[in-house]
Formats: structure tokens, sequence, C-alpha cells
């Protein structure tokens, strides 16, 4: 079963992976089966309620933005629950503080997230986009090159400071950070095969 599951047809996931990597979401046959293999334990019960106050939180902040628009205003529903979705992911993935419903897209990783999200629905309606060696010559391509290295190095510079973090407090799976529920960024550098292996 788990291996018809994992498999990942189509031109999407080819198109996600510049982003997103080669990850649960893009990765394919036994790689995928380690993966959701290491990554179980952070989808346990006990870890995710403790994710539901960061929810409400996000969601406190979407309806005081909407009742600061008057009665009888208008919304874009798409725009804003789209930014709640990133403030939680930010959240509960990385314990981010991101402010992104307050800056909305005035915030630069929002930006790049919404750049990359566009770019990537248009980019089959091109036959020579198909082809990575033309796609990045184009405007598009420069572009989304541009957005995968900002919200890269934005990961890369929080997963960096986390792992000192975790070693200088030798957190572990059992406890907290600074009196704190661990994060999903947390369980995930602390994973581990049986050889010892990790994420990557």
């Amino acid at each position: 079963a788990l291996s018809n599951i994992s498999r990942k047809a189509g031109w999407a996931y080819k198109f996600f992976r510049p982003w997103l990597g080669d990850g649960l979401v893009t990765s394919e046959g036994r790689k995928w089966q380690r993966n959701r293999r290491l990554l179980t334990p952070a989808f346990h019960f006990e870890i995710l309620k403790h994710y539901v106050q960061l929810f409400s939180e996000s969601t406190g902040v979407l309806l005081d933005k909407w009742s600061s628009y008057g009665p009888g205003a208008s919304v874009e529903l798409y725009y804003h629950i789209s930014l709640m979705t990133l403030d939680n992911i930010l959240k509960c993935s990385l314990g981010y503080e991101s402010s992104c419903q307050a800056d909305g897209q005035w915030n630069p990783y929002v930006q790049a997230v919404q750049d990359l999200t566009r770019l990537i629905a248009v980019r089959d309606e091109y036959f020579l986009n198909y082809i990575d060696f033309f796609y990045y010559l184009s405007a598009s391509g420069r572009r989304f090159r541009e957005a995968c290295k900002f919200v890269h190095t934005f990961s890369e510079q929080l997963i960096a400071k986390r792992k000192e973090a975790l070693e200088a407090r030798a957190i572990t799976s059992s406890t907290s950070r600074s009196g704190k529920c661990l994060d999903l960024l947390d369980i995930l550098l602390q994973a581990k095969d049986e050889d010892g292996t990790g994420l990557t």
C-alpha cells in the first residue's frame, strides 16, 4: 500500500522540487517511505494538540483584522486565509513569529511564496516552460530562481540557529524549548534512522 501511495506522477511535482526539494511531498519509493517513517512521530496526537493554541492565536489575528474593516466590508477570503495558513505553518513547523498576516504582501517571505505559487501554477501554459533550460532563461524562470533562493536562505538560517540551540541546550523530544512545546523543526532535526542517519 505504501508503495502505491508514494508514487508521484505528473509534471507538477517536478515543478515543485526546486522549491520544496526531494522531501515527503515530492519524493517516491523507498525515499518517501523512509521520510514518512521518520516524520510519523512528529504527528502524534500528544504533539499536535499543543498546536491548537497557535491555531487559535492566528485565527484571532485574522478576525481582528476583519473587524477593523468595519460592518459590511468585503474581504478577499483566499488572500487572507492563505496568510493565516502560512502564519500557522511558520509557527508550528519552524517556531517562527512572522507577523505575515499584519504585513501581508509587504512581507518579503510572503511575496516570495506567492510568486513561487503563481509561477508554478502558470508554468505549464507554454510548452518550452517544461524544459528547465529554456524556462530559466525567461523572466518568469529568473524570478522563480530568485524566490527559491530567498526562501531557501530564510529556512537555512532558521535551521542553523535551531541546530545551535539544540546542541547548546541538549534538548530532547521529551523536553521543551524555553518552556514551550517542541515544534516540528525540533523533532525533525532529532529524527534518526536505526543507523543514526537523520533527515537532510
